[in-house]
């Protein structure tokens, strides 16, 4: 059965009628509005309602994550990520590909977890997450690659005389060694996930920014223990290995023990 809808509302624009009205008349809805509150909705309805209409994305992001439960599994589930620092350690591009499920591979085959898209809202989130961390919505841009620095790194990682990283991670086509408690990311493909920034603040102190991580600290107080390499000065280290793992796909893997 068809019903006609009978009720008349007054004008947005006629905020002395209706609802809003001193002495609401009629069958008008009456919602028990003090004084007070009738004036404050008046005066938003007259001067402010464009701001219904200007998006944040910080609280895009805010009210999306929380709907779709990101929390459920980023910080309860062991090997994955917390949510607080996904958008101060993530690139907004790539984030973006992730959420939109367009990467191709996943970042961590060996879980048995698996990352959903949310392509409707990959956009807003990937932008909102970064800027609720003080970052840019765009990723940004990076100074040249510094080849020499990356030879550097590339020595770091080694397991001759470096801190044999890929004991845990897999280093482009070369497979992790002897890997102990946790695998780690391949590292050809950090230096597109991680904000330069994020990569320092990991490198200097893992469990500083993650409690619950396999990963071993290498520097402390600013040193390393590999004292012949860049006179031991933990900065220079870590900028060396991330112009390394800023090669992706053309990286060179370290060479075997013993070779």
């Amino acid at each position: 059965m068809k019903l006609e809808n009978s009720f008349s509302v007054a004008a947005i624009s006629d905020l002395a009628k209706g609802c809003l009205a001193d002495s609401p008349e009629g069958s008008t809805v009456r919602f028990g509005l003090a004084a007070e509150e009738r004036v404050a909705l008046r005066l938003f309805l007259k001067e402010g309602r464009e701001s219904l209409g200007q998006a944040s994305l910080a609280e895009f992001a805010l009210r999306q994550t929380d709907d779709s439960n990101c929390r459920n599994c980023h910080g309860q589930m062991e090997s994955v990520p917390p949510f607080d620092v996904l958008g101060g350690k993530l690139k907004p591009g790539w984030a973006e590909k992730l959420l939109l499920g367009t990467l191709g591979e996943r970042p961590r085959p060996w879980l048995h977890a698996r990352m959903p898209a949310f392509p409707a809202r990959a956009s807003g989130v990937a932008k909102g997450l970064a800027m609720l961390n003080g970052h840019s919505p765009v990723t940004p841009e990076e100074p040249p690659l510094d080849p020499e620095k990356a030879k550097v790194g590339r020595k770091l990682v080694s397991a001759n005389g470096g801190f044999f990283c890929f004991s845990c991670h897999a280093i482009g086509s070369l497979k992790p060694a002897q890997v102990f408690d946790a695998q780690g990311i391949n590292l050809a493909k950090v230096g597109d996930r991680l904000l330069p920034e994020y990569f320092r603040r990991w490198m200097s102190s893992p469990l500083r920014v993650d409690p619950q991580t396999k990963m071993p600290a290498y520097f402390n107080q600013g040193q390393s223990a590999l004292f012949d390499i860049l006179d031991g000065d933990a900065g220079q280290q870590i900028e060396a290995l991330h112009h390394y793992i800023r090669l992706g796909g053309e990286m060179v893997p370290p060479e075997a023990p013993g070779q």
